[in-house]
This record gives structure tokens, C-alpha cells and sequence, in this order.
């Protein structure tokens, strides 16, 4: 498993995953919380529960597949700056993506303005791969916070597995 060997250390993904979840599962609970008291007027709260249960499994499906991407040029590239480097490259990668999708998504941008949001996303990322590296204190203060967003891991994971469990359970009985 000489591939494997070549993924960064265990810590250093769960940083980049603790960002990630920060940013899908922070957008979805704030559209819930948002949504929530129209609900509570016209559904049930079963209704309401399903709903939540579906955004935590897309949300843990989604943060999956966005660190799988992440992790891609790790094993492709054997010791690359990508790798030398990766929970500050991945990091400000994901959080710039991400931003630029959720303001998207926000139905602030229009179908016009998604290549200038384009070009906004891959000015800002080289940006901050190439040239805010070299500051010694946005290095640490990009590393330090993706250290922080673990805690994030502990508090949405596991109830994004219960709701995944319980939506399996669910569409085996309906």
C-alpha cells in the first residue's frame, strides 16, 4: 500500500475536514434554523425531522466527497508543495471554494456572474497559495484556526451517522 503512504498525516486531514464541515454543515444549519419556524406552522415535526435527517446525510456525503477531491493531489503527486503544505493549502482552498459556492447558492449571483465569481475564486487561491505562504503569521493563523475546526468533527458527525442510519432504516421499511 505504497500509495497510501503518500496521504498526509491523519491530524493534518482532520483539520482540512474539520474546515470543510465548518463551512457545508455551517451554510445548511443556517438555512434550517431559517427556514424552521414556517415549518413548524405548516408540518409535523416527524416532517421536520426527516428533513433534517436528509441535510446531515447530504452534508456528510458532500464533505466526503469535497476531501476526497482534496486528497487526490496528495496521492498523484508524491511529495509536492501540495503535500509539503497541506492543511494550509487545503484549507484556504476549501474555504475560498466554498465561500464562492455558498454565495452562489445564496441566489446573490446571477447565471452572468458565475465566470467573474470564477476568476474571483482562482485570483483569491493563487493569492493565498503563493504569495500569503510567505507571511509567517497568516500561515499560522490559517493553520491554527483549520487545528480549531476539529471540534466541529465530534459535534456534527455524530449525528450525521445517526440520521444516515436512520434514513437507511427508513427507506428499507417504506
Amino acid at each position: 500500500m505504497a500509495i497510501f503512504n503518500r496521504l498526509p498525516k491523519l491530524e493534518q486531514i482532520l483539520s482540512v475536514y474539520g474546515v470543510i464541515i465548518l463551512f457545508t454543515y455551517g451554510w445548511t444549519l443556517y438555512r434550517f434554523v431559517w427556514k424552521l419556524p414556517s415549518w413548524l406552522i405548516n408540518l409535523t415535526i416527524k416532517e421536520i425531522f426527516i428533513g433534517l435527517c436528509y441535510a446531515l446525510t447530504t452534508n456528510l456525503f458532500e464533505s466526503l466527497v469535497v476531501l476526497t477531491i482534496i486528497l487526490i493531489p496528495a496521492l498523484i503527486f508524491p511529495n509536492s508543495k501540495w503535500s509539503l503544505e497541506f492543511v494550509f493549502r487545503a484549507s484556504t482552498f476549501v474555504g475560498i471554494v466554498l465561500f464562492t459556492f455558498i454565495r452562489i447558492l445564496k441566489n446573490d449571483a446571477l447565471i452572468n456572474d458565475l465566470p467573474a465569481y470564477g476568476l474571483y475564486a482562482i485570483a483569491a487561491t493563487a493569492l493565498l497559495q503563493f504569495v500569503l505562504i510567505k507571511l509567517n503569521w497568516f500561515h499560522n493563523l490559517i493553520i491554527g484556526f483549520a487545528e480549531r475546526t476539529i471540534v466541529f468533527i465530534y459535534f456534527l458527525l455524530p449525528p450525521s451517522l445517526v440520521a444516515a442510519f436512520f434514513l437507511g432504516i427508513r427507506r428499507l421499511w417504506i
